[in-house]
């Protein structure tokens, strides 16, 4: 028994102490507080690091609940952390006294409708907010929706017959009748 657990635990302990494997968005965000003052045509700067570990926390709630992102720096040192979900988006803006502004459009390219704008969100609405939209219309196999998602078209509750005869066995069964029986079944 001790043969096993020791490489396991031994397997569970290097792994839970290994670091995490490199994270496009999550660089991407901390490079926002590396940027040079003047960085958007003279104007921008460096987001402070208390904004840019509010930006990670948020995409770290994305990613957990399954949601592509991407990040970009604002230039009053800003970060804009966006979650997509189909041709629907969401947007946080994390501000620099940890204020969150949220953006939710639907559409593509420019052609978008904006379905919803706050501003003044605190984390944890901003964390409601992020969950709500990404199990929203994730799986609508209510009762309602049943027949909707199955009947789109005409040809979907097409029946067609079956003109093959299928024999009947006997059972194994030691008391069973002796004939077979044969029984054409359509379907």
């Amino acid at each position: 028994m001790n043969k096993i657990i020791k490489p396991l635990t031994q397997f569970w302990l290097t792994a839970l102490s290994s670091p995490a494997p490199p994270n496009r968005v999550i660089e991407k965000i901390k490079s926002f507080g590396s940027l040079p003052e003047g960085w958007d045509f003279g104007v921008g700067r460096p987001a402070p690091h208390e904004v840019i570990d509010m930006a990670v926390k948020l995409y770290r709630r994305g990613a957990v609940l399954g949601l592509r992102s991407d990040a970009f720096p604002g230039s009053e040192g800003t970060v804009y952390v966006v979650f997509y979900k189909g041709i629907e988006a969401v947007e946080f803006c994390v501000n620099a006294d940890l204020s969150l502004i949220v953006t939710h459009e639907r559409g593509i390219g420019v052609d978008f409708d904006e379905l919803d704008y706050r501003e003044g969100l605190n984390y944890e609405e901003a964390m409601d907010y992020l969950s709500r939209f990404a199990v929203e219309n994730r799986c609508n196999l209510s009762e309602p929706y049943i027949a909707i998602n199955t009947t789109r078209n005409a040809n979907d509750l097409r029946v067609i017959a079956s003109r093959t005869t299928k024999a009947v066995y006997r059972s194994s069964t030691p008391n069973a009748s002796k004939r077979v029986a044969w029984i054409a079944v359509s379907t």
